[in-house]
């Protein structure tokens, strides 16, 4: 099983679901105006909903493997939590997005991956630097395996 979640306060699909019903949050431009509601909505709502000063978001990932190994079973789950950099202002999932891009880009420019084409990054990308890079940024991946 799999999937991807985005945590919400409470009450967040019941404040925007009347907005919806009543076509808030349509794309189609209303007539005379140039604009759509939901660009007219993003241009009000916009600033308010922007993080202040010193607020963080938070990017959380958890993968959890199954298996078999040798006959026995094996599970490894490995966490992963990354906070908005306040001195650069960047946001946490861009931190997850941005610094994995960037690593694998830079051991590309050095040559360290040289295989041509679509890579499978559990394959041809060298693991052990690659982390080693992203604690260098502050992002750690923490693992525990458990057997039965």
């Amino acid at each position: 099983r799999s999937g991807r979640y985005t945590l919400r306060w409470p009450g967040w699909s019941a404040f925007w679901a009347p907005l919806k019903e009543l076509g808030f949050l349509s794309e189609d431009k209303v007539p005379g105006t140039g604009n759509s509601p939901r660009e007219f909505l993003g241009r009000l709502l916009g600033p308010q909903l922007q993080y202040g000063p010193g607020e963080k978001d938070l990017c959380v990932m958890r993968n959890v493997f199954s298996g078999l190994e040798d006959g026995r079973a094996k599970t490894v789950t490995s966490d992963l939590i990354i906070e908005r950099d306040l001195a650069s202002g960047l946001f946490g999932m861009s931190l997850g997005v941005g610094y994995p891009a960037s690593i694998v880009a830079q051991m590309l420019a050095r040559r360290e991956i040289t295989r041509p084409g679509l890579l499978n990054p559990l394959l041809d990308v060298p693991d052990i630097r690659f982390f080693d890079e992203l604690a260098k940024r502050g992002i750690t991946v923490s693992e525990t395996v458990a057997r039965d």
